[in-house]
Formats: C-alpha cells, sequence, structure tokens
C-alpha cells in the first residue's frame, strides 16, 4: 500500500522530519579538515622509509610460475577428483591387472630368464 503525504498536512509533519535538521553544521576556516582515510604512521623518516619500502616489495611480488610439468599435474588431479576416479586408478593400479603390477612381472621374468641363459652358458664351458 502506498500513500501520498500532502505538503504540510499534519501526517506528513508527523512522518517527515523538518530538513534543518538534517543540514550538516557549518566549519569555520580555521577548522583543520579531517580525513576519513586512516593515519599510515608516516611521521618519521624511518616510517616514511619503511612504507615505501612496503610497497615496493607489494608492487614486484609476482605469483610463482607454474611449470607445465606441475600444471599438467594439478590438471589431472582436479580431473581424477571431479569425476570421481580415485578408487578405480587405485584399484587397476594395484590390482593384478594393474600397469605396476604388470611392470613388475615382466622384469621378474625378464631377470628368470637373464639367470637362466647365463646358467646354461657356464654349464657349457
Amino acid at each position: 500500500v502506498t500513500e501520498r503525504l500532502v505538503p504540510n498536512s499534519c501526517d506528513s509533519k508527523a512522518r517527515i522530519p523538518p530538513t534543518s535538521a538534517v543540514v550538516p553544521p557549518k566549519k569555520t576556516e580555521n577548522e583543520p579538515i579531517k580525513s576519513s582515510i586512516p593515519k599510515l604512521g608516516l611521521n618519521t623518516k624511518s616510517n616514511l622509509s619503511n612504507a615505501l619500502q612496503n610497497l615496493r616489495s607489494l608492487s614486484s611480488a609476482k605469483p610463482p610460475k607454474l611449470t607445465t610439468l606441475e600444471k599438467s599435474r594439478l590438471d589431472w588431479q582436479n580431473f581424477v577428483r571431479k569425476e570421481d576416479l580415485e578408487d578405480d586408478l587405485r584399484a587397476h593400479n594395484k590390482g593384478k591387472q594393474g600397469y605396476l603390477e604388470r611392470q613388475a612381472f615382466v622384469d621378474r621374468a625378464t631377470e628368470r630368464e637373464y639367470e637362466y641363459q647365463k646358467a646354461q652358458m657356464k654349464r657349457k664351458h
């Protein structure tokens, strides 16, 4: 519900404060102007040099560069988490059908074959 108030009516005078109450006080010329910016503590030369040094360090601070390898690793980790593949990858890599287990089996078989051939060579000589 919207109401329209008639100017200078009893309702409008009761609801709307007079404009003179809203007017800010006037400042004199001799009164110092107060800043709304907080003081930075720059009273002495050492504080000033410290503040300047802080500004230099902030402006020269560069974000760490990511190498291609690190970026790829982070992208892969995010993909695995996003697609919920952690359990599948862990099971695949540790089970008998996993890549690491197959590589270990091939290495053991190659070593046994080498030892067998070495033993055969010794018997012949």
